[in-house]
C-alpha cells in the first residue's frame, strides 16, 4: 500500500475517533443537564425538561443521531430526559448496538439490554413489554424488581423474567398475568364448607362436629399463613363470625325470674347471650317471634321459657304466676269432745303453703299442724308459695284435767242364763248415754239389755250427751252348746209367733 492510501486511512480513523469522543462527551453533558430544569444546546438555545420529541433532540445533538434502520426512536412523541431512572417509551429502547450496555436516556439506569428489548431501572416501564429493576430481561419480556408493571405482561421482583411471562416479586402486577400465583381455592373451600355445616346444624352435636372439622383441618393455622392480604383478611373475617359460634359454650341468660319461682305479680323477662347469637325462644312450647310479649307475662298459670343460641347452648326457666289466696279448713283432734289430753290443730289448704315457725308441715305441703296442751283461741296467717295470704282462726275448749271423773261408766252388769241356753246381759250406766249399738234401752237411757247366744268377750262404748266417752267390758262364757241354744231360740220364736204355748205344754 502506498503512503497516500495510508495517510487517507489515518485521517478517516482520526475523524471517526474524534466524532465518537465528541458524541459521548455531548451525551454525558446532556444527561448532567437533564438533572436540572433545562437543557442547553450547542447553539445556546434553551430546551424545556419535559417530555420532548426526537426531532428536537437530534437537532441539538446531530452527532448522536441514531440510524433509524437499526434502533430508531424517530416516531416517539416524548422522551424522559429529566431523570434517566424514570420511564422509557416506545417499542424498543435506545441502544446503538443490539448487545450494548446502556446508561442512556430511555433504557433506564444500570440495566442490561439483550436482543430487541432492554431492561430498565427501578422505575416503572410502560409500553408493550415493560419492566424495571436490576434483573436481566431475557426474551420478549423483561424482569423487574419492586416497581409495578402494567400493560399486558407486568410483574415485579428481583428475579429474572423468562419467556412470555415475567418474574414474581413483592410488587403488585396488573394486566393478564399477576405476580402471586398461589392457589387458595382449596382453603377457601374448607372455610365455606365449615360455614355450611353451621348453617344446616339442628342440634348441639352438629356444632361439635363442625368444631372438630375446623380443628382437624388446621383451618385457623392455614389462614394465618396466607401471604395474600386480600384473601387472608376476607377468610379471617368469615372465621371470626364462625368461631363466635363454635367456641361458644356458655348458655344464654334469662333475667327477671328465678327458676321454679312462684310469684303473684306480672313477670318481665330479659334474654342475654354472650355472643349475641340467639337462635330461638320458646314459651310453653311455642316459638316467640316478638320478644315484647316477654316483657309483661301477667296471666295466672305455669310457664316454661326455653332459650337456644346459635351454638345450641340452652337455658330453661320455669315459673308460676298465682294471684289467688289459699283456701283453708281448720280441724282439731278431739272433734269437739272433751279430753284430759293434748289437742292437735290441723289447717288444711287447697295448695302448697310456706312453712310457719312453730308449726309442722306435711310432706306435700298442703296442711300444717300444731299440738296444744291447754285450751286457747288464736288466729294464724297462712301463705302460699306465691306470697298470697289467708288469715284463719282456731279455738280449743275441750281440754279438762278432771275429764276422767266425768266420763260415763257402768254401775252394774247382770248376767242371766235362759232356759234355751242363751245369756241375757243387763248394764246400768252412771248417767244417761246414747244407746249402744245392739242394745235395748229399757230405762231412761241408763239401763240397757242384750241377749247372747254364744260365748263372747267385747267392749261396749258409752258416750254421754257432752261427748264424754266411757266403756264397759262384757264377758259371756256360760253357754254350753251353741247348736242347742240356736235350736231353742228358733223354737221359742215360732212358739211365740203362733201362740203355741199351751200346745207345747200339753204335749
Amino acid at each position: 500500500m502506498d503512503k497516500k492510501k495510508v495517510s487517507i486511512i489515518a485521517i478517516i480513523l482520526f475523524l471517526c475517533l474524534g466524532s465518537f469522543v465528541f458524541a459521548n462527551s455531548t451525551q454525558s453533558n446532556f444527561e448532567e443537564s437533564a438533572k436540572s430544569d433545562t437543557i442547553i444546546g450547542d447553539n445556546g438555545g434553551r430546551t424545556d425538561n419535559s417530555y420532548g420529541n426526537n426531532s428536537s433532540y437530534d437537532d441539538m445533538y446531530p452527532n448522536n443521531k441514531v440510524d433509524t434502520d437499526i434502533n430508531s426512536n424517530s416516531n416517539q412523541k416524548a422522551r424522559n430526559v429529566t431523570n434517566p431512572t424514570h420511564k422509557g417509551s416506545g417499542t424498543n429502547s435506545t441502544n446503538n448496538d443490539q448487545n450494548s450496555d446502556s446508561t442512556g436516556v430511555t433504557g433506564g439506569e444500570n440495566g442490561v439490554g439483550n436482543g430487541s428489548n432492554s431492561s430498565g431501572g427501578t422505575g416503572d416501564g410502560n409500553g408493550s413489554n415493560p419492566g424495571g429493576g436490576t434483573g436481566d430481561g431475557n426474551g420478549s419480556n423483561p424482569g423487574g424488581e419492586t416497581g409495578d408493571g402494567n400493560d399486558s405482561n407486568p410483574g415485579g421482583g428481583t428475579g429474572d423474567g423468562n419467556g412470555s411471562n415475567p418474574g414474581e416479586g413483592t410488587g403488585d402486577g396488573s394486566g393478564d398475568n399477576n405476580g402471586d400465583n398461589n392457589d387458595y381455592s382449596q382453603l377457601i373451600s374448607l372455610v365455606d364448607s365449615l360455614q355450611e355445616k353451621i348453617t344446616v346444624s339442628t342440634k348441639k352435636s352438629d356444632i361439635n362436629s363442625a368444631r372438630k372439622y375446623r380443628d382437624n383441618n388446621d383451618i385457623m393455622q392455614k389462614v394465618a399463613t396466607i401471604l395474600d392480604n386480600t384473601v387472608k383478611n376476607e377468610l379471617q373475617r368469615k372465621l371470626e363470625a364462625i368461631n363466635k359460634i363454635l367456641d361458644d359454650r356458655q348458655e344464654p341468660i334469662i333475667k327477671g325470674v328465678v327458676d321454679g319461682a312462684y310469684v303473684n305479680t306480672a313477670v318481665s323477662l330479659d334474654i342475654y347471650d354472650s355472643e349475641n347469637s340467639i337462635r330461638k325462644i320458646m314459651l310453653n312450647g311455642s316459638e316467640v317471634l316478638n320478644t315484647n310479649i316477654l316483657k309483661n307475662i301477667n296471666q295466672e298459670g305455669k310457664y316454661t321459657v326455653e332459650v337456644v343460641d346459635e351454638a345450641f347452648n340452652k337455658k330453661t326457666v320455669t315459673f308460676t304466676i298465682d294471684k289467688t289466696p289459699p283456701k283453708v279448713v281448720v280441724a282439731t283432734s278431739d272433734f269437739g269432745i272433751g279430753t284430759n289430753k293434748s289437742v292437735t290443730v290441723f289447717i288444711n289448704s287447697d295448695e302448697v303453703l310456706k312453712e310457719i315457725n312453730g308449726w309442722e308441715i306435711d310432706k306435700k305441703g298442703k296442711y300444717i299442724y300444731r299440738e296444744f296442751f291447754a285450751n286457747c283461741s288464736s288466729s294464724i296467717t297462712v301463705e302460699d308459695l306465691a306470697g298470697n295470704k289467708t288469715v284463719t282462726s282456731y279455738s280449743i275448749t275441750s281440754i279438762d284435767p278432771n275429764y276422767e271423773a266425768k266420763m260415763p261408766h257402768a254401775t252394774d252388769v247382770n248376767y242371766v242364763s235362759n232356759s234355751d241356753g242363751s245369756v241375757t246381759v243387763t248394764i246400768t250406766i252412771s248417767k244417761p248415754i246414747y244407746q249402744p249399738d245392739g242394745w235395748f234401752d229399757i230405762s231412761g237411757s241408763k239401763v240397757f239389755t242384750k241377749t247372747y247366744y254364744k260365748n263372747v268377750t267385747e267392749t261396749v262404748w258409752l258416750e254421754d250427751t257432752l261427748s264424754n266417752i266411757g266403756s264397759v267390758s262384757i264377758v259371756v262364757n256360760s253357754i254350753k252348746s251353741t247348736e242347742t241354744a240356736s235350736v231353742q231360740r228358733i223354737y221359742d220364736s215360732i212358739k211365740n209367733a203362733f201362740n203355741l204355748n199351751g200346745v207345747v205344754e200339753a204335749s
